[in-house]
């Protein structure tokens, strides 16, 4: 009868199976951190309106849901503080489940307030960056 003189840590089944069962907790581990979680936010709304957003400072609430200290819808086209178009600060979003990754339904959005910011384009007068957010939703709508 051989007996195993390596140590429990060493053994190569051993150390794939630790590795298989944390795995999932380091994921959820870095999937809820806000240098993840804001730019994962980020694209699935550029994704929906077709618009570039910038999500700053998402955390993430087993409880209730995300929260996110702002979001800001930049204009296309326009650079410096002009771009931000609208600024919605301190957002909740609920969802209908704690771990919302398949299929998420979002049952209230919470936001303290909405700032828009009309400014007036220095080399063509009359034209102002809200006209840049509102066309880029109008070609989006006729891809559609």
């Amino acid at each position: 009868m051989s007996v195993n003189t390596r140590p429990f840590w060493k053994r190569r089944h051993k150390s794939i199976l630790v590795v298989l069962v944390l795995l999932p907790f380091i994921a959820v581990f870095f999937l809820t951190r806000s240098f993840i979680l804001s730019p994962l936010i980020a694209s699935s709304l550029e994704g929906e309106f077709g618009i570039e957003i910038e999500v700053r400072g998402a955390r993430w609430d087993w409880g209730s849901g995300v929260f996110m200290d702002e979001i800001v819808l930049k204009a296309e086209g326009i650079e410096g503080l002009a771009a931000d178009v609208v600024l919605i600060s301190e957002v909740a979003v609920e969802f209908d489940s704690a771990l919302p990754i398949f299929n998420p339904n979002i049952i209230v959005i919470e936001m303290q307030s909405v700032r828009i910011r009309f400014a007036e384009s220095l080399q063509h007068a009359g034209e102002f960056n809200v006209s840049h957010l509102l066309k880029s939703n109008d070609q989006t709508s006729v891809k559609s």
